[in-house]
């Protein structure tokens, strides 16, 4: 398209609509008179070269396929979730990714609302030329891996733009993609949790041998377990009192809430003779691994 700008002095603009901005190709252009006798003059002085910006935003990534990486210490691998995105053509000049998560479908929705979680250089990272570019979450911006918990993602990848201003600095900056779709995975615990170690805290013995509000307390040892808390017997059978759920760090349990209902415990039977109370914790991961190891508390005298 030919469109005068100006009459004094002379000037026109052409503009082609015709090129294509995912190219590679290097444009020149020349300009040729025609007069009113139909004589062609020669060519102007070639512009170029040129090379076209694509500023627009690639199509959204497709996830190919989610997997949960379980933990193995043995062969040194640690819990990540591991995401397959199929490569977009060299043409396309994507050179990131971009992974976001979040916990609720909700959440999920929009990236604006998800927790950034990295961005991947493809280049830096060695796998721009595979066909399948596999990128992974190893939790390393969360306190601790969020076991059992629905986990959503989506990626975004961003092409790498290159043009120069007036001055000729060359800049380069990346236009980033539309959402890829959600994907889902869950994170699997594959070992046993460990049993904690419990102390309590009660008031001194009174004269009759006996102390109250008896309160036991353990630290955390796995991500939001259930606690089974057994006593023994009188027969030396382990009888199970309370089960409660919790992520927090440190976790105290009264014996009045429990099924014994009191938190006072006899040190002494009717004769004199000392008796002793055993208590311990058997701990529940959340793929139902259930810790083997007891480590006992007594209560005596």
């Amino acid at each position: 398209m030919r469109k005068v700008t100006a009459i004094f002095p002379y000037k026109t603009l052409f503009t082609d609509f015709k090129l294509d901005g995912t190219s590679n190709n290097l444009y020149f252009y020349g300009v040729k008179e025609l007069s009113t006798q139909m004589r062609m003059s020669d060519f102007s002085p070639f512009l170029g070269p040129i090379k076209l910006v694509n500023t627009n935003a690639p199509e959204a990534p497709e996830v190919k396929r989610i997997i949960p990486v379980l933990e193995n210490t043995v062969l040194g691998i640690s819990s990540k979730i591991q995401l397959e995105i199929n490569a977009f053509p060299e043409v396309q000049q994507v050179r990131k990714i971009t992974i976001y998560r979040a916990h609720t479908m909700l959440e999920a929705q929009s990236v604006l609302s998800m927790q950034l979680v990295k961005m991947v250089d493809l280049e830096a990272e060695g796998i721009l030329d595979n066909p399948v570019w596999t990128v992974t979450d190893d939790f390393s911006d969360l306190p601790e891996i969020p076991y059992g918990d629905g986990l959503f993602y989506r990626v975004t990848v961003s092409r790498k733009v290159e043009y120069a201003e007036q001055d000729g600095t060359v800049v380069t900056e990346y236009a980033p993609s539309q959402a890829s779709k959600i994907v889902a995975s869950i994170m699997v615990e594959s070992n046993p949790p460990t049993s904690p170690v419990l102390i309590y805290t009660a008031t001194p013995p009174d004269t009759n041998d006996k102390i109250h509000s008896v309160v036991l307390e353990w630290a955390k040892t796995a991500y939001n377990a259930k606690y089974h808390v057994y006593k023994m017997n009188a027969k030396g059978n382990w009888t199970k009192i309370y089960q409660l759920q919790s992520n927090d760090d440190d976790i105290t349990l009264s014996l009045a809430d429990t099924d014994l209902q009191s938190g006072t415990l006899k040190l002494t039977d009717d004769e004199d003779n000392p008796v002793y109370h055993h208590f311990k914790v058997i701990v529940e991961n959340t793929a139902g691994m259930l810790s083997t190891e007891e480590k006992t508390l007594t209560i005596l005298n």
